[in-house]
């Protein structure tokens, strides 16, 4: 199994063993809180708070959907409890039909495993690239463009079920956006349009530009699962003018001059991980380590932004491991042995994908 870069989790939940309920109160013009992040299994319970009497209404501009709930929540002791099952879609807006128009509104958001978070990022490998990753509310979406030698590698594992997935894909003169298949060894080029990933199987998006005039643009768009269970979120990795690479669960991000990239984490309880930093990367809100040592850093709670190379200086490069990496002997992406983690690593691991343990 590929292990996702975007994301670290404490374990896995099952619908049976991890439900949960969740308390909705109805105030006087308001839901408190007006956002659920649930899974199948967990119960929303919506009660009675304040105010004039209200209802709990499914359905976005103050219109009832006719297809979830419409309850009333009167008096003191009111409630309405709904069981959240697989069958139901990402996101269910809901309101209070008197108070709608004041504002009163609410949106549950449903973490299903069947259908989300089933792509896995494993190999990551960007260099001379415009490149931008975003976590929004259950959809991913990566974006990459290049100029005269522009290249990238992106490559996924699928989970259980098929995956569709969105793609962009735009070229100038001898530019190429292909993906390939390890399992079949074949290459077939990329077109924009939608794509069935199946499941259990792995792809590499590739993308080349070589000569003068040469530009491609690329964008994939694959559905996410919440992260309201998780410890630590990459909301976003965005940069231009220098590299981005990971293969497994070390991140390694490069700026050099006029150029520069960001890396925005959200942690849900304190976490502690591996990070090396050299020159230029700033952060207000961690202590980082002194460049060119590797030392374990404390993500508090909160949002944290990192700048690598913030003021296009000269040089800007930040590594961070998110896994438990191994031994600790010797580079843990160093996958040929010698001494140097570069694209003869990288090749390596292509060339035995798909390979399992005897």
């Amino acid at each position: 199994m590929i292990k996702t870069i975007f994301s670290l989790t404490v374990m896995a939940f099952t619908t049976s063993s991890f439900a949960d309920t969740f308390i909705v109160t109805a105030n006087s013009t308001s839901w408190s809180p007006s956002e659920a992040n649930v899974v199948p299994g967990d119960v929303i319970r919506f009660e009675y708070g304040s105010g004039y009497p209200h209802t709990i209404t499914s359905g976005s501009s103050c219109t009832y959907d006719g297809l979830y709930f419409n309850a009333e929540l009167n008096s003191p002791g009111d409630y309405y409890e709904f069981t959240i099952t697989e069958d139901l879609p990402s996101e269910i807006p809901f309101f209070c039909d008197p108070h709608c128009k004041m504002g009163m509104t609410g949106v549950i958001y449903i973490d299903n495993p069947a259908t989300q978070g089933n792509l896995e990022v494993g190999i990551v490998d960007i260099s001379n690239c415009g490149y931008n990753y975003s976590l929004i509310k259950g959809t991913s979406n990566m974006w990459v463009s290049g100029f005269t030698a522009s290249s990238f590698v992106f490559g996924v594992e699928i989970g259980t079920v098929d995956e569709l997935v969105e793609v962009t894909a735009l070229t100038e003169g001898n530019a190429t956006l292909s993906l390939y298949d390890p399992q079949t060894e074949t290459s077939s080029p990329l077109v924009t349009g939608t794509y069935t990933l199946e499941s259990g199987k792995r792809y590499m998006f590739q993308g080349n530009s070589t000569f003068s005039g040469d530009h491609f643009d690329f964008n994939l768009s694959w559905a996410e699962g919440s992260d309201n269970k998780e410890v630590l979120t990459i909301k976003s990795i965005s940069g231009g003018g220098g590299t981005l690479s990971s293969i497994g669960d070390t991140i390694v991000m490069r700026s050099v001059q006029y150029g520069n990239s960001t890396m925005f984490l959200s942690v849900n309880k304190e976490v502690e991980v591996p990070m090396t930093v050299i020159a230029n990367v700033e952060c207000d809100t961690l202590t980082l380590p002194e460049s060119g040592v590797e030392t374990n850093v404390i993500l508090p709670v909160g949002d944290h932004l990192i700048w690598v190379n913030r003021w296009g200086e000269e040089l800007g490069m930040l590594s961070i491991q998110f896994g438990d990496g191994g031994d600790g002997n010797g580079i843990p992406a160093d996958v040929n042995g010698d001494c140097v983690v570069d694209v003869t690593d990288l090749l390596e691991i292509i060339s035995a994908w798909g390979t399992t343990c005897p």
